[in-house]
């Protein structure tokens, strides 16, 4: 089991976009109940010896709280995520700045060249 896991509370979170099947703008969040959750998980996590540690969460990225999305972590290293959609990518730097100030070595993958490209030749598959 992880012992060791970044939570982001989501004080922001918030359907602001649609950019796959379960995000619906119509279907809003409840926010005191989505608070309320992350605290019960917080807490369990906490009960179980795992050690939280939080990062916070930017008001204009509401999927921010998906923190298992900011990259890959080996030991003291950080793979920060190259988001496909745009309205992901500001949370890069964000994780990415989280990370070396709390002491990770952050390498980077390549970016794809050309996002648009890309994205439309997949959907032509």
């Amino acid at each position: 089991m992880t012992r060791h896991v970044l939570m982001c509370e989501p004080v922001h979170f918030r359907i602001a976009y649609e950019i796959n099947p379960w995000m619906r703008r119509s279907n809003q969040v409840a926010g005191p109940r989505a608070l309320e959750q992350w605290r019960g998980i917080q807490a369990a996590l906490r009960a179980l010896d795992v050690r939280v540690e939080r990062i916070e969460h930017a008001p204009h990225v509401p999927d921010m709280t998906f923190t298992a999305n900011a990259g890959i972590v080996l030991g003291r290293r950080f793979i920060p995520s190259n988001f496909r959609f745009a309205e992901r990518r500001p949370e890069a730097p964000l994780f990415t700045d989280w990370f070396r100030a709390h002491g990770y070595e952050v390498e980077t993958i390549h970016e794809p060249q050309d996002r648009k490209s890309t994205r439309l030749n997949s959907s032509h598959t």
